[in-house]
């Protein structure tokens, strides 16, 4: 049977993430570790092109050598890159001698975690996992996906947040709150931000908030 994932959006910021391998998964991945400010350390003998230039502008530590026990040392994840099972094997004991979470790619055997298909639309986050069993698979379920989850809800992601504190403030009740907020993401404020019409969308939020709030006073 398929293996039980528990999901999870890790904070990495100036947390140390580490690398084992150069090409091109090897590049990708530490793309996304820097993307997520980690602190990017990348053990290869060879380095892709652009793993050159991201040393040089300072973004990954490189140790240009094959992989050796040891190099987990104070990370907090791992990723081995390297199309060999054997170095997998090694990197995969020292990750569970350190409890370092460690994906090894296209390896499920030696994954503590595996990577979803990720669709981002500004600060949203939408991610399809098929437990490793067909990450093609994945990858077509996220693109359908994109075009469902796009600018206009990210954009209302970003009106919502501006406007949290001034909703707890005027409708402190948690119950009536929440109900509040799924009557404004089910109304028609992230259509009119779809048609540009930001100042519409700000009055059909506020026309609701306003309506909340007079029920909260019992008028």
């Amino acid at each position: 049977s398929a293996r039980r994932y528990y999901p999870v959006m890790l904070d990495l910021t100036g947390r140390t993430a580490v690398v084992i391998g150069g090409g091109a998964v090897a590049t990708q991945k530490a793309r996304e570790l820097i993307e997520a400010r980690a602190l990017v350390r990348i053990v290869s003998v060879e380095l892709s092109a652009d793993l050159i230039v991201m040393e040089r502008d300072g973004q990954v530590a490189v140790e240009r050598r094959a992989y050796r026990y040891g190099d987990l040392a104070g990370a907090v994840v791992a990723i081995a890159a390297t199309d060999d099972r054997a170095v997998n094997r090694s990197v995969w004991k020292e990750a569970n001698d350190r409890n370092v979470l460690l994906n090894a790619v296209d390896d499920v055997d030696h994954c503590h975690f595996i990577a979803p298909s990720v669709h981002r639309a500004g600060d949203i986050t939408v991610t399809v996992s098929t437990a490793g069993q067909c990450p093609a698979l994945a990858v077509r379920l996220r693109e359908r996906l994109s075009q469902v989850v796009r600018w206009e809800h990210a954009e209302f992601a970003r009106l919502a947040a501006s406007i949290r504190n001034d909703v707890t403030r005027r409708i402190p009740d948690f119950t009536r709150r929440r109900r509040l907020w799924y009557g404004i993401v089910d109304s028609g404020a992230i259509g009119a931000i779809r048609s540009r019409d930001a100042a519409r969308a700000r009055d059909l939020i506020e026309q609701l908030i306003a309506r909340a709030e007079r029920e909260s006073r019992g008028y």
